[in-house]
């Protein structure tokens, strides 16, 4: 069995209006981790109810914090994902950060249909409550803002598919067919833009990392929020080539050095749980 490399977007300390845009790390580790069929839970490969995975990330080879994600299904139909972010070592000193994300929705035979996606950021001082609510009858996505969840942008015409940054990734982990030279179409509406992303998957050689060698594909995500802008190039994740679909590390390069998010821990919500251990 063999684990996986994830990739993040970009590493800001203190990002000014609190909206995950490419340049943050945890939107890169969202639009993972962010951008990733049936089974015993519904799904052949990828989650089943009570995946928990554990990340530790770093900056510059320096510890920079923690992140874990869990999958759960309310029922045959629905299911949430909830992903949490805690800073640590010199960057918890200088800019603390504690962020949520949960995205829920409906689970279909073409994966998951993203229907509410919630981010508590917490950033030194300051805290942040951003909603996107899909309305799927009339194909617009609107975004809330604050306790009061007042309506702040509105998507129209949404592109056949679109999701949240951590849906769009358990959909890419849900297909039960993926090989290299695949070009995966995966629409995002995340913080104020629409990106028209695309994703190439290569074929890898196996990756070492904290809980082993895994046999991987590579994940290459383009994103376009428009036609006069591209970003590519700046983030690198892996999946395992198993039913699991494990993104096991996510490599991102940045305006200083990069970041790198690395799978720790997990507990695959079929009975199997692996932790790495220094001893």
């Amino acid at each position: 069995m063999y684990p996986v490399p994830v990739g993040c977007n970009g590493f800001y300390l203190i990002e000014k209006d609190f909206s995950l845009t490419i340049r943050s790390p945890w939107f890169a580790l969202v639009c993972l981790m962010g951008l990733v069929f049936y089974s015993a839970n519904g799904h052949a490969v990828g989650p089943v109810s009570g995946e928990r995975l554990v990340y530790n990330i770093h900056w510059m080879g320096a510890p920079g914090g923690k992140a874990e994600i869990r999958y759960l299904r309310q029922d045959e139909n629905h299911y949430s994902i909830i992903m949490t972010l805690e800073s640590i070592g010199l960057v918890d000193v200088l800019h603390s950060i504690r962020d949520r994300f949960e995205a829920t929705g409906l689970l279909t035979p073409t994966g998951p249909v993203a229907a509410n996606y919630l981010k508590l950021v917490r950033q030194g001082k300051k805290e942040k409550r951003v909603e996107m609510v899909f309305n799927r009858q009339e194909n617009y996505a609107a975004r809330l803002e604050g306790e009061e969840k007042k309506e702040e942008e509105r998507f129209e015409s949404l592109e056949e598919g679109t999701n949240d940054p951590l849906s769009a990734i358990y959909k890419v982990r849900m297909m039960e067919k993926l090989q290299g030279g695949e070009e995966i179409n995966a629409p995002m509406v995340e913080g104020k833009r629409r990106y028209k992303t695309v994703v190439y998957v290569t074929d890898a050689e196996p990756l070492y990392g904290p809980l082993g060698w895994f046999k991987v594909w590579q994940f290459s995500p383009v994103l376009q929020p428009s036609k006069l802008f591209e970003e590519k190039g700046n983030m690198t994740f892996w999946l395992s080539q198993d039913d699991l679909r494990l993104p096991v590390r996510i490599n991102s390069r940045i305006k200083v050095g990069s970041i790198i998010a690395d799978l720790m821990a997990y507990d695959d919500g079929r009975g199997n749980y692996r932790e790495f251990s220094q001893r």
